[in-house]
């Protein structure tokens, strides 16, 4: 929308007196019906529903023909699906002004009475929703089902302004009110408003056209009538106003803009199944202003290649005139294969590394990693992961490897024992689980357990719910039964998508656990109580958890908490005077770091669970062991699964070659190459000599494009002083060095300032 208008709008953010700021309009609206203003009577009155002229092709005299040049009597036939075509004539306009909307509707009665201007009884018959307004507003008669309805004139018709406020029109304090109140209000302003709660929202523009949205409209408003309220396509033509009247300003803003402009894109599919492309672009203005805008939402037809992607973004990018190869920035798409050939297009076109300004989606590859965790993966090498990797792979993976197969085969033999003193048992639930894991772990008894395992027990569930309204049903009445309360809560249903979709589930589970067993025993009984049999036994029984289930889905939860608090820094989604609330880039390259060293924990036995003093508030990390209470089989199995999760995790880590994951850390002043130095250093590393010296080359072609551009001089206050978050806490513990003390990684060389770079300044 052009700031011009959206400056006169006021926003429902804004404290109550500034509607007094807002100008919609000077002057008092024309008269319409349902206000206090004055009406210019007709010239003759219109016909009623009673004494209505009906419409008589005689009366189409040579005069009254003349009298409407270019009209013709419509040949193709009455049309008696349209209730309002007997009280009028259809006729075709062949004008030679008219190249569209040919068809017209006549009223007979305004006809009849002679009735001059035309634009007051000739319409347009698309929708008919001109006609029925004009026959209820200035005849009266209202559509069959509105009069079955028993709905007459609106309970606000002919009721004056004043009712409602109850003013005195002579008193001079009460006509200047009025007079205000008239003032207040614009109809392009309500144009302004309406339009943007669609967009905003995604509603279908034709809301505005419904009966009880208008009646809602116009009793919160007694100022307005039905005339001020557009119509779907009236919106529509704003909407493509407001786009085109963009245009030009939002090309001027990336033209100039400071920064190189970066992209984003991927596909979306309507509820009408209509596949999208949306193509996001991020860049710093020429006032040192982010902004994030959608460049297009283009349709996609045929196949959704790499190709066909890379001519969607080149067009897109060739509409904005960004053809600046100075300009171009970062991509940020997913893993999928089709953006892998899209950017080898566009770098061809553009002439650029694909490799080089490919960004790899963070929370697609948490996905990935986070779906190979619980329910594991078709492809890996079952055998390799339990016993030991092949030689296949560099010297340091192998070395990493080989500490994660020394856990996964460090098994004692005696740990069945303490394994009832751990788990809690509720008195509902049986302690041993109904689908132990597998002695021997292949493909087939793997995928066994990925289906019937805790996680999988729950999705079935799950599954059982949404099939059968009945069983749903019987849950929220297990729920009332337990809590005593008639509010109930709704079960999640987790999907292949969205990860958090499944700890989320996990969640809201262990929430629900009493309500659950509840649940389990009232469709047992009932089952039991009618018949019994095998036959007829509900399905969702065979998803009954045990405490030892119960078990392990705790031990997920925890497991998965780094990777949400994770996802929710780099996607921007901080905590204000905790955490950024925007997420940076410099930290993109050492969560992955932190999340490894999770899972390499995490098989080894023990992870970092957040705690917060109830007293100071502070929060800390503590090391607990996670898999105490379990059988050496199931133990086995989940750090097979978590393996799988790391494997797909590291596969991406190995990926981050651009030197954009390592610029942003290194030119942070309170990190540079110390940072990445102590993370490296670590035995084993995940990362190599040779690594360093290429970022090294790469980041040196980048200074010395950038080396001579003038820069900000200023000096801003360090955060020395305040707590570490988790990702900090996380990051220096992963950099201790052997004493294991917690020294922050981001304090600056001078305590309590640093400077920006200066011109010409090596930061290496």
């Amino acid at each position: 929308m052009s700031s011009e208008i959206f400056s006169a709008i006021p926003s429902p953010s804004n404290q109550p007196g500034s509607m007094e700021r807002v100008e919609l309009s000077s002057s008092p609206l024309a008269s319409s019906s349902g206000t206090s203003l004055p009406t210019t009577p007709s010239p003759r009155p219109r016909g009623t529903a009673a004494d209505f002229v009906k419409a008589d092709w005689t009366l189409w005299g040579r005069q009254e023909w003349a009298k409407w040049p270019g009209f013709e009597r419509y040949t193709g036939g009455q049309d008696t699906r349209a209730w309002w075509q007997q009280f009028g004539y259809r006729v075709e306009d062949r004008s030679t002004s008219r190249q569209g909307n040919k068809l017209k509707w006549i009223c007979a009665d305004c006809f009849a009475r002679g009735f001059k201007k035309k634009s007051d009884f000739c319409f347009v018959c698309s929708t008919g929703a001109a006609i029925k307004k004009h026959l209820r507003q200035a005849h009266g008669i209202l559509a069959p089902n509105e009069v079955a309805r028993g709905m007459g004139a609106s309970t606000l018709d002919h009721q004056k302004i004043t009712h409602f406020i109850d003013a005195d029109v002579n008193n001079p304090h009460d006509q200047f009110l009025l007079g205000k109140l008239r003032g207040r209000f614009s109809s392009k302003g309500l144009r302004i408003l309406l339009l943007d709660w669609i967009t905003y929202h995604n509603l279908p523009f034709d809301i505005v056209n419904t009966e009880r949205f208008q009646r809602i409209l116009l009793y919160g408003n007694p100022l307005l009538d039905a005339a001020h309220i557009p119509s779907a396509k009236t919106l529509l033509r704003m909407l493509e106003s407001e786009y085109t009247g963009a245009v030009g300003p939002v090309t001027e803003v990336l033209r100039s803009a400071r920064s190189q402009i970066h992209f984003s894109f991927d596909g979306w599919t309507s509820k009408s199944y209509t596949s999208f492309l949306g193509i996001n672009a991020q860049f710093i203005d020429h006032n040192f202003v982010q902004h994030r805008i959608l460049l297009g939402l283009r349709p996609l037809s045929g196949r959704h290649d790499g190709a066909s992607l890379a001519d969607e973004v080149a067009d897109t990018l060739a509409f904005w005139q960004i053809n600046d190869p100075d300009k171009l920035g970062y991509f940020t798409l997913d893993n999928a294969a089709n953006n892998d050939t899209c950017m080898e297009d566009l770098a061809f076109e553009h002439d650029f590394s694909p490799e080089e300004r490919r960004i790899r989606c963070a929370a697609h590859i948490f996905n990935l990693c986070v779906r190979a965790l619980l329910y594991g993966s078709k492809r890996e090498n079952f055998a390799a992961i339990v016993a030991a990797d092949g030689d296949d792979k560099d010297v340091d993976e192998q070395q990493i490897d080989h500490a994660i197969d020394e856990a996964l085969d460090g098994e004692i033999d005696n740990e069945d024992e303490e394994m009832q003193a751990d788990a809690v048992v509720h008195p509902d639930e049986d302690f041993m689980s109904s689908h132990p894991a597998p002695e021997e772990i292949n493909a087939t008894s793997f995928r066994e357990y990925g289906q019937y395992g805790a996680p999988g027990m729950l999705h079935n569930i799950g599954l059982q719910l949404r099939a059968s309204p009945q069983l749903y049903e019987q849950f929220r009445q297990s729920q009332r039964k337990e809590s005593g309360k008639e509010s109930t809560l709704h079960w999640v249903f987790n999907n292949a998508i969205r990860w958090d979709s499944d700890m989320r589930m996990m969640e809201r589970a262990l929430v629900l656990r009493p309500a659950l067993n509840t649940f389990f025993n009232d469709v047992q009984n009932r089952w039991e109580t009618e018949s019994a049999s095998e036959n007829t036994k509900p399905a969702v029984l065979q998803y009954r958890l045990s405490a030892y289930d119960w078990k392990v889905i705790e031990i997920l939860v925890k497991l998965l908490k780094p990777f949400e608090i994770a996802t929710k820094q780099l996607q921007g989604s901080g905590i204000p005077g905790a955490r950024s609330t925007c997420g940076s880039f410099d930290e993109y390259f050492p969560v992955f770091e932190i999340l490894l060293d999770h899972l390499e924990s995490a098989i080894e036995g023990t992870i970092l669970e957040e705690v917060e003093d109830l007293v100071s508030k502070e929060k800390r990390d503590v090391e607990v062991a996670i898999f105490d209470g379990l059988d050496n089989r199931t133990r086995k199995l989940l750090k097979v699964f978590i393996k799988i999760g790391w494997k797909k995790l590291h596969k991406y880590y190995k990926r981050l070659t651009s030197a954009a994951y390592v610029g942003a850390v290194v030119f942070n002043p309170t990190k540079k190459w110390r940072l990445l130095d102590r993370l490296w250093s670590r035995v084993p590393s995940r990362k190599t000599k040779t690594w360093r010296s290429e970022y090294e080359e790469k980041l040196l072609e980048i200074w010395e494009r950038y080396k001579e551009r003038e820069v900000c001089y200023e000096v801003y206050a360090s955060t020395d002083g305040a707590s570490m978050d988790y990702i900090e806490r996380r990051l220096a513990r992963s950099v201790a060095g052997p004493s294991g003390t917690q020294t922050s990684p981001f304090a600056a060389s001078s305590p309590g300032w640093f400077s920006i770079y200066g011109k010409g300044c090596n930061p290496f």
